[in-house]
């Protein structure tokens, strides 16, 4: 884990010599985790807020003060048994260390030095020292409250400028709880309640879900926000993959049905021609008693079964018809068989080789 201290708006990093120094380039941030504290009481920095207090103050507090310009800034809270804490920074700043230095967590500083105790709590390195008083958790609250920060913060002074000022406050009753970065500090001072950069790592451990939420940057919205954007597009895709395939299903269906239709068609174009001939022959024939249009009717049905034999006899004087068919596909056989029965014609079959079905059937032919 990449640990950096952003403090006053500038930035130090831990190096493996176990310093803190200012960086020089801020593409050395990227992917790294960003604990911040704000000590200025300048206008332009009053929307940065760090404390802790009461949930009831705290309701308070952001109802008056963070949404009266709510559009302004970004913050989190984190309740622990009964208190609250509340972490904000304005929302150009935030960008700032999200989309420009590229870090991927930011941390409040301030509640990690308060967690290490009561006492003086701070960092030495080489570029600065930064002392802030947490004489007890109501001190801590009433403080910041109030506008009141016991704090102190040099920057840029020698390091025997920082070891003096260790020295008095080692008088004060105050225990100090002291990040110490300098390996100068440590050659001068012995170090006391030390704390290493591995506390602050185990802190953010426990407080892993107690980070400024990110649902604005462009980070937030190429990497994060498109990850579930790209879901909704698979989805999306899915619907339309699913509704193109019942559709062109539809289609070959009809397709396949409008052949089925055309070849039926032909077939009783086919037939009604064979009709008409037949007519046309009856004057040599001595059909004169027998009812030929109704025969007409009867025979024609058998057609859209697609008979592969289909052959007839007229039996004048008892006016029946004795067809004899040969019909393939077990649909085919199944549908002619219902129909049969529906008009209660005589009939008899047997299974030939493969689906083929031969049928004999008895029509009674009636009078007009």
């Amino acid at each position: 884990m990449k640990i950096y201290f952003d403090i006053n708006k500038t930035i130090y990093k831990y190096e493996k010599d176990q310093t803190l120094s200012k960086i020089s380039d801020i593409r050395e941030c990227e992917g790294g985790t960003c604990l911040i504290l704000n000590t200025s009481m300048a206008i332009e920095d009053k929307n940065i807020y760090t404390n802790v207090f009461d949930s009831t103050i705290k309701n308070d507090f952001i109802k008056k003060e963070l949404k009266l310009e709510l559009e302004d800034y970004v913050y989190n809270t984190h309740i622990e048994d009964d208190k609250t804490f509340v972490f904000g920074m304005t929302k150009e700043y935030f960008l700032h260390l999200i989309d420009g230095c590229g870090f991927n967590k930011v941390y409040s500083l301030e509640y990690f030095l308060y967690k290490f105790g009561p006492g003086k709590n701070g960092i030495i390195s080489d570029d600065i020292l930064l002392l802030k008083k947490y004489e007890s958790e109501d001190d801590f609250r009433s403080n910041y409250l109030s506008g009141n920060h016991d704090t102190i913060y040099y920057v840029n002074l020698s390091v025997d400028i920082y070891i003096k000022n260790l020295e008095r406050m080692k008088e004060d009753l105050l225990g100090m709880n002291l990040g110490v970065f300098s390996n100068k500090v440590k050659e001068q001072m012995p170090e006391e309640n030390g704390i290493g950069i591995n506390d602050f790592i185990s802190l953010v451990n426990e407080y892993e879900d107690f980070f400024l939420n990110d649902n604005i940057s462009i980070r937030y919205k190429k990497q994060i926000l498109h990850k579930y954007m790209a879901l909704g597009d698979v989805f999306f895709i899915s619907v339309i993959g699913v509704i193109l395939f019942f559709y062109l299903k539809s289609l070959s269906q009809e397709s396949y049905y409008s052949k089925e239709i055309e070849q039926q068609s032909a077939q009783l174009i086919k037939f009604d021609n064979l009709n008409k001939q037949i007519k046309q022959e009856l004057p040599r024939m001595d059909f004169y008693t027998f009812p030929l249009e109704n025969a007409k009717d009867v025979l024609v049905p058998f057609t859209k079964y697609d008979p592969t034999k289909y052959t007839y006899k007229f039996d004048i004087k008892k006016k029946k018809i004795n067809v004899f068919m040969i019909v393939n596909d077990i649909s085919n056989v199944e549908d002619l068989v219902g129909f049969l029965k529906s008009k209660k014609y005589k009939f008899s079959y047997i299974k030939k080789n493969g689906y083929n079905f031969e049928f004999k059937i008895v029509i009674k032919i009636k009078d007009k």
